[in-house]
């Protein structure tokens, strides 16, 4: 089907059925604020081709743009697709693979170019068909419009946003395309991750998934999520979670402070792993929705300054309580004294049932506790040593 220019008056849908179903635009297709859809066939001989040129936009006000296709084929001159609703690019075939990037791999493949053809100002882009499955490869884009891409086993590098939102769904795991610490996802507005294994991989150093985001929100239901941010970030919408297979999670900061709008929940004995790491910077809870949990898991949080305003930290496994750099002071219990402090109200925090706590580490500065009682069994560390009416009840 070719479909030559035209001005449509009522929302307008094209289709072809079955194998080898294409679809070819030539020239201006315009709606004055209404839906245009596009349907080709299935398989790689189901393409959707936009005609190469100025002279073969297509425009549709508010009205919102729907393309689907096995193969697709955009215009390659910049600001040929305009409209202030939503476009949704997707293969007819679940399973088919996408490409977004340069270089990237994929039947439904988009390089650059043919992204720059979506004109900012759509109120959203969604690439991928919600129950799509095939691999999706993402290689250095940049979207000026709030994204979310949808598919199957995700390798993400150097994917931008500006400050507009990105929501990543997978049925499979999330992970960046080479092991390094290079930022592989930049948004000042809020990164959602969705998936149904690991969203990046274990073992620290090179192996986490790179971002440099405003807020995060991440939820698996396998595998678990590690992650290093380069720069402050936000915990918000539903949280960072994992509902299933006993997954851990691992969020390094190497600077800026961690602030959490929401809870960070492991599920079973998953692990919880918050590690600060800038100078003098804070692990911050502000309101009643930010608890810190693990059914049975340990539970590991490293910043030099702890503030803990609301929300719990809760599990029967370990709990460690540490500052980052060698040296912090530490006070614990109200007025005392040190860098490294938590008041008789942000010890409350901690719920009863750790088997251990251990708060300091060996290298840590002057210690000073003052007045307050643990209900688990706790083991200081640190340097020079003031008690006063330090309790552990029985048989602690």
């Amino acid at each position: 089907m070719t479909i030559n220019a035209d001005t449509f008056l009522d929302p307008i849908t094209f289709q072809m059925g079955g194998v080898s179903g294409d679809i070819t635009t030539a020239g201006a297709l315009v709606t004055s604020n209404l839906a245009m859809t596009f349907t080709a066939g299935t398989g790689t001989g189901g393409t959707f081709t936009q005609t190469a040129g100025g002279a073969n936009p297509i425009a549709t006000g508010s009205g919102n743009i729907t393309i689907s296709a096995d193969v697709i084929v955009l215009n390659t001159t910049a600001d040929t697709i305009t409209g202030t609703g939503t476009i949704v690019l997707q293969p007819t075939t679940g399973t088919t693979t996408i490409g977004i990037g340069d270089s990237a791999t994929g039947t439904f493949d988009l390089d650059a170019n043919e992204i720059a053809a979506l004109t900012n100002g759509f109120s959203s882009i969604t690439i991928g068909a919600s129950s799509g499955s095939g691999a999706t490869d993402i290689n250095a884009i940049t979207f000026t419009d709030p994204v979310t891409i949808r598919g199957g086993a995700m390798v993400v590098t150097a994917l931008q946003a500006g400050a507009n939102n990105i929501p990543l769904t997978s049925d499979s795991t999330i992970d960046e395309g080479a092991d390094d610490t290079t930022v592989d996802i930049t948004t000042s507005g809020t990164l959602s991750l969705t998936a149904e294994g690991a969203i990046g991989a274990s073992g620290g150093g090179n192996n986490p998934l790179d971002l440099a985001v405003g807020t995060l929100v991440a939820t698996t239901d396998a595998g678990g999520i590690f992650l290093l941010e380069s720069s402050a970030l936000i915990i918000g919408g539903t949280g960072v979670q994992t509902t299933g297979g006993n997954a851990a999670i691992e969020i390094t900061l190497t600077a800026g402070d961690l602030t959490l709008q929401d809870d960070i929940t492991a599920d079973g004995s998953g692990t919880v792993t918050l590690a600060v790491l800038g100078a003098d910077a804070s692990l911050i809870t502000g309101d009643t929705n930010d608890d810190i949990a693990s059914t049975s898991g340990a539970i590991s949080i490293t910043a030099d300054r702890l503030a803990l305003v609301t929300g719990t930290i809760s599990s029967s496994g370990a709990l460690t309580l540490q500052p980052n750099a060698s040296g912090e002071t530490i006070g614990l219990g109200d007025s005392a004294t040190g860098d490294f402090n938590l008041t008789a109200t942000e010890l409350g925090l901690l719920t009863n049932g750790f088997s251990s706590i251990t708060i300091g580490k060996t290298n840590s500065g002057a210690v000073d506790i003052n007045a307050f009682t643990f209900l688990d069994p706790v083991t200081i560390q640190g340097g020079a040593m003031t008690v006063t009416a330090l309790e552990a009840g029985s048989p602690n």
